[in-house]
């Protein structure tokens, strides 16, 4: 897709490596929904994109969960908890439903469910200096 109401960044190294290519053509007001701390985003801050821009440590909490696959954090369950808070197309219920009925292993259907409630409370929505100007 071209031109993406939303954007959702898995591998936090994209951010910094790859910031113009991963937000061009997002639409006017789109969202960006980072595996990211503050400080890495600060790049998308500053192109000054015209979108509302939330992120999380998405890896940080699949490592303090032993959520890790062959030495990799495995991060999508927090990232669908994120991009359940950042756009509300789907209730972080709904969410920790599906991931219920996805895990056969009671634990790590726990474990992937917390991934995700532990992402929505702790997603930041950051302000872009371009929608302080609109807002203003």
């Amino acid at each position: 897709m071209r031109n993406p109401d939303i954007v959702v960044v898995l591998d936090p190294q994209l951010i910094i490596r790859d910031t113009e290519r991963i937000v061009s053509g997002l639409k006017k007001n789109g969202v960006v929904v980072a595996n990211s701390s503050e400080k890495s985003i600060r790049r998308v801050l500053e192109l000054g994109i015209d979108a509302e821009i939330y992120v999380v440590d998405a890896t940080n909490i699949a490592r303090e969960l032993g959520l890790v696959v062959a030495g990799w954090p495995v991060v999508n369950t927090s990232i669908l908890g994120a991009l359940s808070r950042a756009t509300n197309i789907v209730s972080i219920e709904s969410v920790t439903s599906a991931i219920a009925e996805q895990w056969e292993d009671p634990r790590l259907s726990k474990l992937n469910i917390e991934a995700a409630r532990r992402a929505y409370s702790e997603t930041k929505k950051l302000i872009s200096p371009k929608m302080v100007e609109v807002k203003n």
